[in-house]
């Protein structure tokens, strides 16, 4: 092999050694450059994992608030429903009541008649005593026999 000719290889070969050399530093750069990168998107990772941790937290407590609830309004709903079952009672004896008084004022009205049928048997009464009995002396009633 002619001398030129090693020169040129060894040249050639230093040439690539050296454009590798070049292209290994920039690769190690890029390297580099990459972990930071990655390591800073590990970071967000983490916080967006903490995030959503809290987020989760957070519906726990909202979901636990929303059964409470839940159970609340179930609870007020079987408070409400006796007191409509107290209210329906209530009206069913108010109605009783109302009965009754319709059945005393029917029996007063029914002895008002009585105390007018006996006031009249006693005004006949009184009428036919005085007849029986003769004029009386004393203040006169408009009535023979009656005071």
């Amino acid at each position: 092999m002619p001398s030129e000719t090693i020169v040129t290889l060894v040249a050639v070969i230093g040439a690539v050694a050296t454009i590798f050399g070049g292209l290994h530093t920039m690769l190690r750069r890029l390297e580099g450059r990459l972990d930071g990168r990655f390591e800073q998107i590990d970071r967000r990772f983490e916080q967006i994992d903490r995030r959503f941790e809290l987020v989760d937290h957070r519906f726990e407590l909202v979901h636990q608030q929303i059964q409470e609830v839940k159970a609340e309004v179930h609870e007020l709903r079987g408070e409400v429903n006796l007191v409509k079952a107290e209210v329906h009672e209530l009206r069913g004896e108010v109605n009783l009541v109302k009965a009754e008084v319709h059945e005393l004022r029917c029996e007063v009205h029914e002895l008002r008649g009585d105390v007018r049928a006996v006031e009249a048997g006693l005004s006949e009464v009184k009428v036919s005593v005085a007849r029986l009995e003769g004029p009386h002396p004393g203040p006169s009633t408009g009535l023979v026999g009656v005071r």
